[in-house]
């Protein structure tokens, strides 16, 4: 694999894998963070604005509580200020003018106020209905009546903001680190794979010693010790069947019957050296059939076994008597030639011996039977049988 072909993409795929991890990992600490940062900030604003009205409820003592005085005081704190009674009726608010206070919704059911009206300190985070913004809420008893501080948390929103800025920040070094990481990755998984192939080329080409040895537990180690695993079981099969090949050539060329294979073509594939004994000169593989035998008793019946029959009979081979059998074997035939002019020879002599026998005792025994039914038959004076 080129850096421009496979080892570019398998590049592109794991630099496009880490970027999408670094990205999912970024957005779930920035929502951690961000929330994180949000309860912090909550906490510090209602601390502050708790400290602010309590300071505030101890200052203004029995003083009427008034929309002016929420003014006043939501001016000199940069703050919303609520002044509440104590049946929940908005007595004052300096986000709200005069003149519209009559129709504000009595705040005696809100949370905080409720925990103000009961005389502990209370705290709330909700969109206002009345000024229609996100705000959180302390309210702190003040003589039987409620004062209620209010802040839109810019604190928190700036916070979140420089957060989501240096988390930016680090997500961008982290996609530039991520490339040669991404690279040198892949350059490895590369290399091992390139091992992992010449192995299987090498056992594919005949070299059965070839191995990846590759070592891990990841997917690219477990396919070279399977590369391995498969070569170890190769040689092994093939030292079998070399040791079983050699055995069944010495079987084969032990026979003293001639064997040979020959192809659809009349072409001589394999032989035993019996054939070469029985032609009385060498014999190469490739050699055409009707050149090394001339008789049409043979060459007929191995035309028979390649046309499917199967064939044994006993012909004249020069001045030997051969048993000729053929058989059909993939398109060709396999000839077998059995040399029985020794044993032939030996039922002639036998039939010979016996034909020579029953001639010379044929004539000393039709006297004999003669005598003896002469003598049988009380022809003859007692002295002479």
């Amino acid at each position: 694999m080129s850096l421009f072909g496979g080892d570019l993409r398998l590049l592109t795929r794991l630099y496009l894998a880490i970027a999408a991890l670094l990205v999912a990992l970024f957005g779930v600490f920035q929502a951690v963070a961000v929330s994180d940062l949000s309860d912090t900030a909550k906490g510090e604003v209602a601390y502050h604005l708790e400290q602010t009205a309590r300071l505030v409820a101890s200052l203004i003592g029995d003083r009427e509580l008034d929309d002016a005085l929420a003014d006043s005081l939501g001016a000199a704190h940069e703050l919303r200020v609520t002044l509440i009674g104590s049946d929940g009726t908005v007595l004052g608010d300096s986000e709200v003018e005069a003149a519209r206070l009559p129709f504000v919704d009595n705040h005696a059911g809100r949370p905080e106020v409720a925990e103000a009206l009961a005389g502990r300190v209370g705290v709330g985070e909700r969109t206002s209905a009345t000024v229609d913004q996100l705000l959180v809420y302390v309210a702190v008893p003040a003589q039987g009546n409620v004062i209620r501080f209010a802040s839109r948390r810019a604190a928190d929103h700036r916070a979140a903001a420089a957060a989501r800025r240096w988390m930016f920040l680090v997500l961008l070094v982290g996609l530039i680190i991520a490339y040669p990481v991404a690279r040198w990755a892949s350059h490895g998984i590369v290399r091992r794979l390139e091992r992992a192939e010449g192995a299987l080329v090498d056992l594919a080409g005949g070299d059965l010693k070839a191995r990846a040895h590759l070592t891990g537990l990841d997917r690219v180690a477990a396919v070279g010790q399977a590369i391995d695993r498969l070569a170890d079981a190769m040689e092994e099969r093939v030292e079998e069947s070399a040791t079983r090949a050699g055995d069944l050539r010495a079987l084969f060329d032990g026979l003293d019957d001639a064997v040979a294979y020959v192809d659809t073509h009349g072409v001589l594939q394999i032989y035993n050296p019996a054939l070469e004994r029985w032609l009385g000169r060498p014999v190469g593989a490739g050699s055409r059939l009707d050149e090394l035998f001339r008789s049409p008793d043979i060459l007929s019946a191995v035309d028979r076994a390649q046309r499917g029959e199967t064939v044994t009979d006993e012909v004249r081979f020069g001045d030997r008597i051969v048993l000729l059998s053929t058989r059909p074997h993939r398109g060709g035939a396999i000839l077998t030639l059995r040399d029985l002019t020794a044993l032939r020879r030996v039922e002639g002599v036998r039939r010979d011996f016996v034909a020579n026998v029953s001639h010379e005792l044929r004539t000393p025994l039709t006297s004999i039977m003669g005598f003896a039914e002469a003598v049988a038959g009380g022809e003859l004076p007692a002295e002479v049988a």
